[in-house]
This record gives C-alpha cells, sequence and structure tokens, in this order.
C-alpha cells in the first residue's frame, strides 16, 4: 500500500469511526501515527515548514462563517486539501459538513472509489458506518463500479445484497449490468430475471438486451424467445425494440430479420413515434 493510499485508509479508519454511537467514541483506538506514512518535510505543496498556514486555524475560521453556503464550502474545500496531506483535520472536517449536503456528497462518492480501488471490503465498511441511507447508496454505487472492472458479477451481487434503494443506486445498478452483459450477457440477463419488477429491472433489460445483441444478435433473439414468463417476455421485446431503433439502418435492418412478430411491432411503434417528434 503506498502513501498515498494509506493516508486514504486511515481516513477511512477516521471517518468509520466517527459515526459510531456516542458512548463508543471515546473508546476507538485510532493509533493514526502507526497506519500513515513517515512524515514529509519538504514537497512542492509544504515548501518549508509554517509556509503553509495553521490548517487547524482555517478550519476554525470556515466554522466562523455565517452564510451557511459559504461555510459548507469552505469546509469542503479543507477536507479536498486535506485528504492526504492531513487526513485527521480533512476526517474532523468532514464530519462538520451536514449529511446528504452535495458538497459532502461529493466527498462520499471519491473517498468510496478511492477505498475500493485499495480494498473494496474496507470501502464497504466504511460505507456501511455513514448512516446517511442516501451517502451510503451514493457510496455502495462507486464502489460496485470500481469492482464492477475486474468482476461485475460480484460488483451486481454486492448491490443486490445491501438492501439499499433509490435512484442513485438504481443508476449504478444498470451501470454494473452493462459492464457485465458486455462479457457475460448471458450471465447477465439470467440474473436479471430476478429481479422484481421495477424500473430497475426496466432499465437493466434493456442494457442486456443491447449488449447482447451487438455481441451475439441470434443469441439474444434467441434468448427472449425461451423467457417463460408473459411479463418477462414482453419486457424483453420492448427491451429488443428499443435497442434496434439505436442502430444505425443497416444495423436496423439484420436484427428485424431475426425479430418475432411482437418485437417487429414494438419497432414500427417506437420508429413511427421517433420520426414524428423529429418532424415536430
Amino acid at each position: 500500500m503506498n502513501a498515498r493510499f494509506r493516508l486514504l485508509f486511515c481516513l477511512s479508519l477516521l471517518l468509520a469511526s466517527c459515526d459510531k454511537r456516542a458512548e463508543k467514541r471515546e473508546t476507538v483506538d485510532l493509533d493514526v501515527k502507526s497506519k500513515a506514512p513517515p512524515a514529509v518535510t519538504k514537497t512542492s505543496r509544504d515548501p518549508t515548514p509554517g509556509a503553509r498556514k495553521n490548517v487547524r486555524d482555517t478550519l476554525d475560521e470556515a466554522n466562523r462563517i455565517s452564510s451557511p453556503d459559504e461555510r459548507t464550502t469552505a469546509i469542503a474545500a479543507i477536507v479536498w486539501e486535506n485528504l492526504e496531506l492531513d487526513p485527521k483535520l480533512a476526517a474532523d472536517a468532514f464530519q462538520q459538513l451536514t449529511p446528504g449536503d452535495p458538497e459532502r456528497v461529493r466527498l462520499v462518492q471519491h473517498i468510496a472509489m478511492r477505498l475500493a480501488e485499495e480494498d473494496a471490503a474496507a470501502a464497504i465498511k466504511w460505507a456501511d458506518a455513514l448512516g446517511n441511507p442516501e451517502e451510503i447508496s451514493f457510496a455502495y454505487g462507486k464502489i460496485a463500479l470500481v469492482i464492477a472492472e475486474t468482476d461485475p458479477e460480484r460488483a451486481a451481487k454486492i448491490l443486490s445484497e445491501s438492501g439499499i434503494e433509490g435512484r442513485e443506486f438504481d443508476v449504478a445498478l444498470v451501470e454494473v449490468i452493462q459492464r457485465w452483459a458486455t462479457n457475460e450477457p448471458a450471465a447477465a440477463a439470467a440474473w436479471v430475471v430476478l429481479f422484481d419488477p421495477g424500473a430497475a429491472r426496466t432499465a437493466s433489460m434493456n442494457a442486456t438486451v443491447l449488449q447482447w445483441a451487438k455481441s451475439d444478435s441470434p443469441a439474444a433473439f434467441g434468448w427472449i424467445s425461451t423467457l417463460q414468463n408473459d411479463v418477462l417476455r414482453e419486457e424483453a421485446r420492448q427491451a429488443m425494440a428499443e435497442a434496434i431503433l439505436q442502430q444505425p439502418p443497416s444495423v436496423q435492418n439484420e436484427w428485424i430479420k431475426l425479430a418475432d412478430p411482437q418485437i417487429r411491432s414494438s419497432f414500427e411503434n417506437l420508429k413511427q413515434q421517433a420520426d414524428k417528434e423529429a418532424a415536430e
């Protein structure tokens, strides 16, 4: 673990500890010094001792700003600037941001992603300790996207087992499914059909069918015909019709040849609607 990520990992422990119940806060031994890399006495960002303004004073000054928006922006800037330079200060400043505030959410996403790049299990533990459902959803989404780069199936399962709901969660889920379907469309499709009905399943179905059709259109059309559940089959047909519409005319002609009458009908309806909107 290099110095940069050691500091970030140290920060993850600090942030997680701050969200524990009050009675536990005084008993946690963070041992920051043992986890941080050797101190750097001279860098391009800190050329001489005393050259930088005392950052603790800066945080105190930020907290005295009367405008809530300006105060939040100033505190968030301190966190960003000190994630690596002073993780303890960054952790303290982070905790002074209101849960759910856009500035804090941006930091949550960044920290979650960076932690996941180094240690996915630690990232998940940190995310669970955030306490705020919206922030947890944002964090899990970024963690899953990092994991999906090498193991999309694992990323998808982490999301599904988290019990988290919400728009941001659905967006992350669809992105993970899309990456999974790029390399293993049949496996992704088999997993998507297990979803409960809803926007997440529809969007995931669309992503899976599109990716599968691009890589092996006969197999994708064949899979749709094997679906026994009427609702799922209709969703898959609609997803395929939308996928066809997104293709250039030459590809549309090839895919239409493989389509059943229901898919062709759906495609024609979508095309007529698209042409009408384009003419208006």
